[in-house]
This record gives C-alpha cells, sequence and structure tokens, in this order.
C-alpha cells in the first residue's frame, strides 16, 4: 500500500492522543489493498493475521473483494477509491469496538479435577478430542487434559475464524502455524508443538490457510 495512503487512514483511526494511548501495546491496525487474489496477497494477509493483527481493513477497487474479507474475518472493507462518508463510517467502527472490546470474552474456561482454568484462545495450538476429554496444547505451557467434549468447545469457538476442524478429533490455530513439512504440522511457541496430519488433512490445512476455496 502507497505509504500516504496508510499514513491517511493511520492518522484518522490513532491521530487523536487519547486513542493512540489507549490502543498503543493493546491492539494491532493492519491495512491492506488488494487488486486480486493472488498467492502473495493471501500470504501477506495470512501472515498479518498470524502475527495478531487485531483490526484488519481490506481495501481494493474491486467490490467482490468485499465477499472474501467478509468470509476471511476482517475488521473492515473500503472500496477503492474510498469517500469522506467512507472514512467517516471506518473511524466511528473502530471507536465503538474499542468500547465493546473490553467486554468481549477472548478466554475459554476448561474445568479439571478441584478448578478450572481460563484460557486464553490466542494462546491454543491444539485441541485433541478424545471422548469426554480434550487435550490442549499451548504457546508456552505443556499439555494439559480437560473433562471436557470437543464438540462443546466447538461452540464456543465458532466465530472464531482461525480455528479450524481437520477431523472429528482435532481442531487448530491456524494463527499459530510456523510451519509445515511434508505431513508435520509445526507450531509456534516455547517449547514449539508438532503435529502429525493425515495428507487429506494437510490439504485441508493447506488450503484453509490461503483461502483456497474461497
Amino acid at each position: 500500500m502507497p505509504v500516504h495512503l496508510y499514513k491517511i487512514l493511520y492518522d484518522l483511526l490513532i491521530g487523536d492522543s487519547k486513542l493512540e494511548t489507549s490502543i498503543k501495546g493493546e491492539k494491532k491496525i493492519g491495512f491492506i489493498q488488494i487488486e486480486k487474489l493472488e498467492l502473495a496477497e493471501r500470504i501477506l494477509l495470512r501472515k498479518m493475521i498470524s502475527e495478531y493483527t487485531d483490526y484488519i481493513v481490506i481495501i481494493s477497487s474491486d467490490p467482490k473483494i468485499a465477499q472474501f474479507a467478509w468470509k476471511v474475518g476482517a475488521f473492515h472493507f473500503m472500496e477503492f477509491p474510498f469517500t469522506i462518508a467512507q472514512l467517516k463510517v471506518l473511524k466511528q467502527k473502530f471507536e465503538e469496538v474499542k468500547l465493546t472490546s473490553k467486554l468481549v470474552n477472548k478466554k475459554i474456561r476448561l474445568g479439571y479435577t478441584g478448578g478450572y482454568d481460563f484460557i486464553p484462545l490466542c494462546e491454543i495450538n491444539i485441541i485433541l478430542g478424545q471422548g469426554d476429554y480434550v487435550t490442549l496444547y499451548r504457546q508456552s505451557i505443556k499439555s494439559k487434559t480437560y473433562t471436557y467434549r470437543i464438540s462443546k468447545i466447538e461452540k464456543v469457538i465458532e466465530s472464531h475464524f482461525n480455528f479450524i476442524k481437520l477431523t472429528k478429533s482435532i481442531i487448530i490455530n491456524i494463527n499459530n502455524v510456523a510451519q509445515i513439512s511434508g505431513n508435520l504440522v509445526k507450531f509456534t511457541g516455547n517449547p514449539s508443538t508438532s503435529l502429525e496430519l493425515s495428507p487429506r488433512a494437510i490439504k485441508t490445512l493447506k488450503d484453509e490457510l490461503l483461502w483456497i476455496n474461497i
């Protein structure tokens, strides 16, 4: 995206010193201009999401890209060239979400013998289900098993586009995928986590990573 265009949008949203203070260190805004859904654009967008960009605004002169933006869970779509009215809508939408974001529960509560864990969704790499139990693999904490059915977790995370179900018993956070080598998937974190999948599951994962079927 041209630097001057990025500056206009950035100044629009956080040029206000009070607003800038409120988001510093908490939220990231990303702007990406897409004219064609080529592989390079898909990779860049996925990288932005994997680096925990909270608000992604997709800009395009092709109105068909709006549907793609909606399907991948972008914060906002703006047709280029945009008008002052469209800029005002973006600013209003951003200010509204800032006011409500603190109320959104982005953790999942899972019980174990003797208590509960409240787990941030962004920390989860893999969810493995087995009957009445699930095992969670996280970014920096060793795996742990809970008395919880994977079907119940699905309902909790169904609005989060970064979680995909690869098989009946495997859900992964594609934002935390670091590498795919053959049938082995490696995840970010310390220590890192890896999972071997079937060729069919690997194909599904690769398609989801780049939104090939959208």
